[in-house]
């Protein structure tokens, strides 16, 4: 076990390790305790990994249209620019419309990969309970098609990205509607925005599959297995079914220990 200041990494161990719940308990308590998960052999493991709070955020892109280096700056001007070479240490956090930018293909970017003669590139901004997402396609002559935006003059929702996974030619994006307060006669109630599941086909059809009234509250890592996608989360793991949306939750926590979150 690794344990630098505290930050502790666990050894695998195999899911059945785990205890099935009823409830989703990663947003409970102050403590962060997330569990990564991981795939051997087509069976799911898990650890505690107090380093990975989040899904990492890839520092370049190669695709068959070029490298692209990501500069991802949170909520500050980010975006992918079309390079020869990495350079990971470039500041684009300055760059403004006053800027030569004409490389530069704004959004925060988490996702690229090839679809035909394109590329696909999926930007996921959170700030201030926003949650901003958007797929794009990309020719080589850096020409830009939305495919879906979430947020737009007549509708917005609240989406993160949540994972991707290739079958055959075609590939698919989950998109996690998020929880809100949604002010009712009788105060405020919870309500959750649809979570999605995009296909994206090698042919160039773009469409939305599945809709799901669920959430996966911060997701730290994810492999997929069969129909299903596992989600490594705080002090849990969700298992999602892609043809139903059922999901189920394991933890390594027992009673007490949950009481003791609720409290």
């Amino acid at each position: 076990m690794h344990d630098e200041a505290n930050n502790i990494i666990s050894e695998w161990k195999p899911l059945f390790e785990l205890r099935p719940i009823e409830q989703n308990i990663s947003d409970m308590g102050y403590k962060r305790d997330p569990i990564e998960v991981t795939v051997r052999e087509n069976e799911i493991w898990w650890r505690i990994n107090q380093e990975r709070f989040f899904m990492p955020v890839p520092p370049f892109f190669d695709t068959r249209i070029g490298f692209f280096n990501n500069y991802n700056h949170g909520e500050f001007f980010s975006g992918i620019k079309r390079t020869e070479r990495t350079d990971p240490f470039e500041d684009v956090s300055d760059y403004s419309e006053n800027t030569e930018t004409s490389k530069i293909i704004e959004g925060n970017y988490c996702l690229m990969f090839d679809s035909g003669s394109y590329a696909i590139a999926v930007s996921n901004l959170m700030h201030m309970g926003l949650g901003l997402f958007k797929i794009i396609r990309i020719d080589e002559n850096l020409t830009i098609e939305v495919l879906y935006d979430n947020d737009t003059f007549e509708h917005h929702t609240h989406l993160e990205y949540a994972g991707s996974f290739k079958r055959g030619n075609d590939w698919y994006v989950i998109g996690r509607g998020l929880k809100q307060f949604v002010k009712s006669d009788d105060g405020f109630s919870t309500a959750f925005d649809d979570s999605l599941l995009f296909k994206i086909s090698e042919n160039g059809e773009f469409k939305i599959i599945k809709s799901w009234k669920m959430d996966i509250s911060s997701p730290n890592s994810y492999v997929v297995v069969g129909n299903h996608i596992y989600y490594g989360q705080n002090h849990m793991v969700t298992r999602l079914d892609l043809l139903t949306g059922k999901t189920d939750y394991f933890t390594n926590k027992s009673d007490s220990e949950i009481r003791e979150l609720q409290s």
